[in-house]
């Protein structure tokens, strides 16, 4: 039986916090930067940014951001830019109030699992492109096995 947590049951409880709401192109979280907040979309678009690479944009209720600085108090590790108007559930003392709410943080367990079996599921992807004989080839898939063990150790 698959744990789920409804994101509704989480707006719920986030419910009493406030909502702020960010314009096309502003940063909602820096990149190195230290805030201890978390930040549930509501509403609209973000696009997350790493090194100057674009990782991906996120339109998905529920989606949160932060997160991995607050559980691993750590600062962000992409920027997080508006693509479109967004609104959030903002949380300033994350870690307080993950302590305090275990569904919530339930919910960002099952969020952040599933942004691992995707990475997995992607070198895996690319791997199997990458599996000739040749030296590029073999380079290329012994750089993706290095990064298969970084995400390892990293879980």
């Amino acid at each position: 039986m698959a744990m789920v947590v409804d994101v509704e049951s989480v707006f719920e409880r986030l419910s009493g916090f406030p909502i702020r709401t960010f314009n096309e192109g502003e940063l909602l979280l820096a990149e190195g930067s230290w805030t201890g907040q978390l930040l549930f979309l509501l509403q609209g678009a973000v696009d997350v940014v790493k090194d100057g690479w674009h990782i991906a944009r996120v339109e998905k209720p529920g989606a949160v951001f932060g997160d991995m600085a607050v559980l691993r108090d750590q600062p962000h590790s992409a920027d997080v830019i508006a693509f479109q108007r967004s609104s959030f559930f903002m949380v300033d003392d994350a870690a307080s109030f993950l302590q305090a709410e275990p569904l919530v943080a339930l919910y960002i367990a099952v969020v952040q699992s599933g942004r691992l079996d995707a990475a997995n599921r992607s070198l895996i992807a690319a791997k199997s492109q990458f599996a000739g004989n040749s030296q590029k080839d073999r380079a290329f898939v012994a750089t993706l096995d290095k990064i298969g063990a970084a995400l390892r150790r990293a879980a």
